[in-house]
């Protein structure tokens, strides 16, 4: 006889949350690290996959901007490395929530379920990087709230779009901004205070959002853990990283509220003003996964967000991101390429684009999957002298 399947998974089910069934991983417990279990002996046998592993440290042509990677892998920033004594442990703890109930039978179903689960799960992309590479990347991010400040710029927040009136998270967040470009020794103390009671106030939980609120909040959460991940400050480093998994949760319901993944920002809005919501609404994603990958290869040399960021496209054309009126962007739209970077293939860029054609996002991108210098000997071939240090 065969057993019938449940409709959700045992933790959706608790959670009282919607399940896509997904053997052998659901893909809320695939986004969240959960053990995904059906009730025993209802799970189907799926098919095997193997780990992989990516050494961004190898150059890659810039002739070829394409990253193949596996678009079932899902990956969440500063996961461990699947571990022998890892799987053991956690085996051996089912097996003692259990071995009181003397049932041989469910023991034997249980098991199965789990070796099915653990054998047929893919591990994390892992991705390491050089160190040019890695210094570049995290100077690139740490001169963001700076340039929000001085420039009102950003390659992920775009201003117009909040010209009527800059949201509350975002208002806090460039408050804070400024107040840590004036950080002394003297008024450190109070500088950081500040800042830490703004971020706690920003990460306490929320009744209800509009999408365009949880945009903000997503934008203003990575402006504070840029400023207090890469500072130095060991205290304010903790606490930022404890906001690492809000951001991580932030991001990911971004995507699922969005639906940013299907459209991949490849077809032209009418509007312009839909257009930048779109694209802002990609750049954030990519900054998020971005800041959170690079800092997890600066704390433990690795990190497992290659696929996470892999998926995701971007306009890369400067002259549309910087346009500051619909008519100057329908003016470049007609004169200019839009280098659009569809899960992270820079081939066009790099037949046809020059560094001028780049924003600092784009820029931030070539280096994360070409390395500096791979970069660098596209820009030399393009006749340009301005190369990137």
């Amino acid at each position: 006889m065969v057993a019938t399947r449940q409709k959700s998974c045992v933790p959706c089910a608790n959670a009282k949350r919607k399940c896509d069934q997904k053997d052998p991983v659901c893909g809320r417990c695939a986004s969240r690290l959960l053990h995904c279990e059906y009730k025993p002996g209802s799970l189907r046998r799926g098919e095997g996959h193997s780990s992989t592993g990516r050494n961004l440290d190898t150059p890659v042509s810039f002739s070829d901007g394409s990253l193949q990677l596996d678009p079932e892998i899902i990956c969440e920033p500063a996961c461990p490395l699947p571990a022998t004594s890892q799987l053991q442990l956690a085996r051996g703890n089912e097996i003692g929530a259990i071995g009181s109930m003397h049932n041989s039978s469910f023991e034997e179903d249980f098991l199965g379920a789990y070796d099915k689960l653990v054998l047929n799960s893919a591990l994390p992309e892992v991705g390491t990087m050089d160190r040019d590479r890695l210094r570049f990347c995290v100077g690139q991010l740490e001169h963001i709230p700076v340039k929000l400040v001085r420039e009102g710029k950003s390659p992920f927040i775009h201003l117009q779009s909040y010209n009527q009136i800059m949201p509350h998270p975002l208002q806090e967040a460039w408050s804070a901004a400024a107040l840590y470009l004036e950080k002394t020794d003297a008024n450190e103390i109070m500088v950081w205070d500040i800042i830490a009671a703004k971020a706690a106030q920003l990460v306490e939980p929320h009744s209800s959002w509009s999408v365009s609120e949880h945009l903000a909040s997503v934008q203003a959460l990575i402006i504070f853990q840029i400023i207090r991940l890469f500072d130095g400050n060991i205290s304010q480093r903790a606490d930022a990283e404890r906001h690492n998994e809000i951001l991580l949760q932030w991001t990911n319901h971004l995507v699922y509220r969005t639906g940013i993944l299907a459209s991949s920002c490849s077809v032209i809005p009418a509007s312009w003003e839909s257009w930048v919501f779109e694209e802002m609404t990609c750049r954030t994603i990519i900054v998020s996964r971005i800041l959170q990958a690079m800092f997890s290869i600066q704390k433990q040399g690795y990190c497992t967000m290659v696929a996470a960021v892999a998926e995701l496209s971007f306009t890369m054309q400067r002259a549309l991101w910087e346009a500051p009126t619909a008519m100057h962007w329908q003016r470049e739209l007609k004169e200019k390429r839009r280098f659009h970077a569809l899960h992270m293939d820079f081939t066009e860029t790099f037949a046809t684009g020059t560094l001028e054609d780049v924003d600092d996002l784009g820029i931030l991108l070539l280096v994360t999957f070409n390395g500096v210098n791979g970069v660098n000997e596209w820009i030399a071939k393009t006749g340009s002298t301005a190369l990137i240090v």
